[in-house]
């Protein structure tokens, strides 16, 4: 079922703004392009709903209740996908090696500085694996490119909270239980917290036990298994999401009619 179908499921009184966010799976920014528009919509605007089908945005530190940065997140990915296969003491080491460069950077000020600090930090990790380490190969440009873009340079310096702080419209934040891209019931905890903490008391949570990172699901519930698997996603996360979208519609429909 598309988002579109989704959509026109809904009944949403002809009193109502309902604020239509995309309901994609792909883009690791779609979420927080939807989080960054929400936090532009003036608070007298009624029945503006989010729903945040969690992606990558996400981290925390265990230490506070303050949603952490992109860096987070992908350090912790990178902790998390690869102790299937590898062993630890090889997991600490990629973890340690990714912390290195996602910390060049988010400190760069110089782009040419830090192409030259790349390809210097991954030449000696190169050198320590005993492997072919070649500059100009097409594959070696590639990885440089995508380490050095706009989009990783903002993603590391994310900070979910500063936008969630300001949706104060209902939300629906959900995940998959086996996600191995976010760490699923505290993700869903601090974004629930934090919502709370700056009065938006209107925030439902679900975790869906057994589904993956795309609501399938799953048995292995690694990356490589999404496209093995033939449902997109899961009927039950569909149905809850047009009931719940239906219910805040309702209510502040309710509201408006005895606000007359």
């Amino acid at each position: 079922m598309s988002s579109k179908e989704i959509l026109d499921q809904l009944i949403v009184p002809s009193n109502i703004k309902l604020v239509k966010i995309q309901l994609e799976q792909d883009t690791k920014s779609a979420c927080s392009t939807a989080l960054y528009s929400l936090s532009k919509i003036p608070s007298n605007i009624e029945g503006a709903i989010s729903f945040i089908a969690t992606d990558n945005i996400v981290s925390f530190d265990k230490n506070t209740n303050i949603l952490s940065e992109g860096f987070d997140i992908l350090v912790w990915q990178t902790r998390k996908v690869p102790s299937q296969l590898m062993p630890i003491n090889e997991v600490e080491k990629a973890v340690k090696r990714q912390k290195t460069v996602l910390t060049m950077i988010k400190q760069s000020k110089d782009s040419v500085q830090l192409r030259n600090a790349l390809i210097d930090s991954l030449g000696t990790w190169a050198v320590e694996q005993q492997k072919v380490f070649m500059v100009n190969t097409p594959e070696f440009q590639a990885q440089l490119k995508q380490l050095q873009s706009p989009w990783l340079r903002f993603f590391i310096n994310y900070e979910p909270s500063s936008y969630l702080k300001n949706v104060k419209c209902p939300v629906f934040a959900i995940n998959g239980s086996e996600d191995m891209q976010v760490e699923s019931s505290e993700n869903l905890r601090k974004i629930d917290s934090v919502l709370k903490a700056h009065r938006n008391k209107a925030v439902k949570i679900k975790e869906y036990k057994g589904m993956n990172h795309l609501f399938q699901r799953c048995v292995a519930c690694d990356i490589a298994e999404y496209a093995k698997i033939e449902t997109t996603i899961e009927q039950e996360v569909l149905d809850d999401i047009i009931v719940w979208l239906n219910q805040v519609t309702k209510k502040s429909s309710e509201k408006q009619v005895k606000r007359r």
